[in-house]
């Protein structure tokens, strides 16, 4: 299954996307947010199914990880409209030797723990492999050029509930690195260029992957 989730519009306080799928809209995600906070409120719609993202680290900043391999923090907590509060996500830095620290992101989905790990390629952009334990399930990849503060993201996923992961991974995304409260999208360009060179993240990186999703 491929998605693109294309950002129509920014605003001064929101951000709204839609979620495409064979040039057919399948879903939508409204941003909100307010100063003096850089959270947000974000509601997400896909495949006729509702959630929302709530900030919900409250004054912890962080929470440390068990043995003091890390941290998590900038936590929110995912409600679904049906079933009420179905999983969080949120930022893990995680210790490798006593130099080193990677970053990702982890989501607990109905009980299924999965991760995200965002590597850079460069010229080709982002390229963000989802896991749910050793298994990669989806795939955000993101251009490193953005025109006038409107990002957009391409999943690639094997089913349909891991395209609702991905998109939910999307949501945290672009408020965790894009979203900025108070200000208002104007006509621009921007070009990042990063390149990951840590190993851990670069293994998790399969070029074949999306050549096996069908549309």
């Amino acid at each position: 299954m491929i998605l693109r989730v294309e950002q129509l519009n920014k605003e001064l306080f929101s951000a709204q996307f839609h979620i495409l799928r064979n040039g057919m809209e399948v879903g939508q995600m409204r941003v909100e947010g307010k100063l003096p906070s850089m959270e947000a409120k974000i509601w997400v719609s896909i495949f006729e199914k509702s959630y929302r993202l709530t900030y919900s680290g409250g004054l912890m900043k962080s929470a440390p990880l068990p043995n003091k391999e890390g941290k998590s923090f900038r936590p929110y907590r995912i409600d679904s409209d049906v079933q009420g509060t179905v999983g969080n996500v949120y930022q893990i830095e995680k210790k490798e030797g006593w130099f080193t620290i990677i970053d990702f992101f982890e989501m607990v989905y109905f009980g299924m723990k999965c991760n995200l790990y965002p590597i850079g390629l460069g010229k080709e952009g982002g390229k963000h492999p989802v896991y749910c334990g050793e298994t990669q399930i989806a795939q955000v990849e993101k251009a490193g050029e953005i025109y006038n503060d409107l990002h957009h993201f391409d999943i690639y996923a094997v089913d349909q509930q891991a395209a609702e992961i991905a998109v939910l991974f999307v949501a945290y995304m672009y408020i965790n690195a894009n979203f900025k409260p108070g200000e208002k999208a104007t006509k621009s360009y921007v070009k990042y260029t990063s390149i990951t060179t840590n190993k851990t993240l670069k293994s998790k990186y399969n070029s074949d992957f999306v050549k096996r999703i069908q549309p």
